[in-house]
């Protein structure tokens, strides 16, 4: 992807006793920033993908 994407490195789960509800919190608030890069990840594939002929 870009170097300024969403990342979840550095937040603190899989306690045991633990629901590991602030990953849950963080990653929800990332989710429409990756879903973006993800779009645009794809547009920019797409656009630079050879052309396919024509079938008959």
């Amino acid at each position: 992807m870009d170097s300024t994407q969403a990342s979840l490195w550095g937040v603190e789960a899989n306690y045991p006793g633990s629901d590991n509800a602030y990953l849950t919190e963080v990653a929800g608030e990332l989710l429409a920033e990756a879903l973006d890069a993800g779009r645009t990840a794809l547009a920019r594939l797409m656009a630079s993908a050879p052309a396919k002929a024509a079938q008959a």
